[in-house]
This record gives structure tokens, C-alpha cells and sequence, in this order.
């Protein structure tokens, strides 16, 4: 009843709208604006660990860079070069050389091989050499003249290159070159033992083609 004081406030259902400070918001969100935050951050940091454990082109970069293009990576820490002459036209040594299925047959440190068929650009094959497993794709398949496959092995990355052509005589001149890309390999594996791995690996091949020659004259 009127009696001179000031009225009461009228009771109101509205609830003011105050902005939340940083220690009002939940543990979720908290979590997600930290998260928010360190991504351009952690983005930074994965992207130079990558360069640290794996340096050099991806895998998908030597498939279509440099084995498509008829090259392997010469800045790789370890490459390596081996040529040889085999008795055997070039059409023989192909057939045995292409037949992947059966290097086991040929080659003292291949086994257990995986192809898939039919052999052309991108068919896959796994295989081991010695205790190391291989995980490859065909990248050039011309036959009789080059067959040739990017890799990866133990976290390294390879372009083997296997190059065949005829010599003067009516023999087989075939020649290997291979890159590998990997942060442990100089210190691991150099491109002398490279070279040693791909001239026994072609002196399999020449006695193996030029034994089957003599067996079957």
C-alpha cells in the first residue's frame, strides 16, 4: 500500500546473457579450443619429423616422377649400378628376368614371392630378399626392354630400373640401377654393397638363363 517508500522491483523470468570467460567453460570445450590452438603447430612439427625419418620424394612422387620418367633418384642417399652380357637373346633372358613368381628358382636370397598378374603398370608383388620384405608396384613394363618398379622395404623407399637391350654378338646386355631413400641407410647400407647386391643378383641371372641354353641344345 502506498506508504511513501520507492516500489519493489517486479520479479523477471528473464536471465541475462553473460559471454563465458575461458575458466567458465567445460573440460570439453577447453580441451577442443587448446586442440584448436596447437594445430598449426603440430602440423609444423609433423611435417618436420616426416622430412627427419623420411627424407626425399614419397613413394607416389619416384612411382610418377621419377620411375615413369625413366630415372631413378640420384640425390638418394645410397645408388647403385650393375650391367652384365648374357649368352641369350633378349627375348630369353625377358622371360626369365619378367617371370617374378620364379626368381626363388634362380636367386639364393629371393623367396616367397607375390605377384599379381597380369604383369603392367601398377600390378603389385611382395616379395623377400633375404630377411628384408618388399612391398613394389610396377611402374614401366615394356617388354624386352625394361621392367622396372618403385618400392618400399624396412621404411625405405626404392626405384629399381632393369634395362635389357641386344648386343652385336645376338647376346643380352641387361642393366640394373637402383635409389633408396631411407634416414638410417648411409650408415646401414652404402652404394658400394648396392652395387655388389646388383652384379651377384645379375650373375644369378646370366648363369641361370646360359645353364637352362646348354640343358636344352
Amino acid at each position: 500500500m502506498p506508504d511513501g517508500s520507492a516500489p519493489a522491483p517486479e520479479p523477471t523470468d528473464r536471465t541475462e546473457s553473460v559471454p563465458r570467460t575461458a575458466q567458465d567453460r567445460c573440460p570439453q570445450d577447453r580441451a577442443l579450443h587448446v586442440l584448436q590452438d596447437l594445430r598449426p603447430i603440430l602440423a609444423k612439427a609433423d611435417s618436420q619429423l616426416r622430412t627427419i625419418l623420411a627424407p626425399g620424394p614419397s613413394l607416389a612422387n619416384l612411382h610418377l616422377d621419377y620411375a615413369r620418367r625413366g630415372r631413378i633418384d640420384q640425390a638418394a642417399p645410397v645408388c647403385g649400378r650393375a650391367e652384365i652380357e648374357i649368352d641369350a637373346p633378349v627375348g630369353t633372358v625377358w622371360r626369365m628376368f619378367s617371370d617374378m613368381a620364379r626368381w626363388p628358382t634362380w636367386s639364393a636370397s629371393i623367396h616367397h614371392v607375390r605377384v599379381e598378374h597380369p604383369l603392367r603398370v601398377g600390378s603389385r608383388f611382395l616379395w623377400w630378399n633375404g630377411p628384408v620384405r618388399f612391398l613394389c608396384m610396377l611402374s614401366v613394363v615394356e617388354t624386352d626392354q625394361e621392367l622396372t618398379w618403385t618400392g618400399i622395404g624396412l621404411g625405405n623407399r626404392a626405384v629399381h630400373r632393369n634395362l635389357f637391350s641386344s648386343t652385336d654378338s645376338g647376346g643380352t646386355r641387361v642393366r640394373s640401377e637402383e635409389s633408396l631413400n631411407g634416414v638410417l641407410l648411409p650408415s646401414l647400407y652404402s652404394g658400394t654393397r648396392l652395387c655388389w647386391d646388383l652384379e651377384s643378383w645379375l650373375t644369378e641371372l646370366k648363369f641361370a638363363v646360359e645353364d637352362r641354353g646348354r640343358r636344352t641344345r
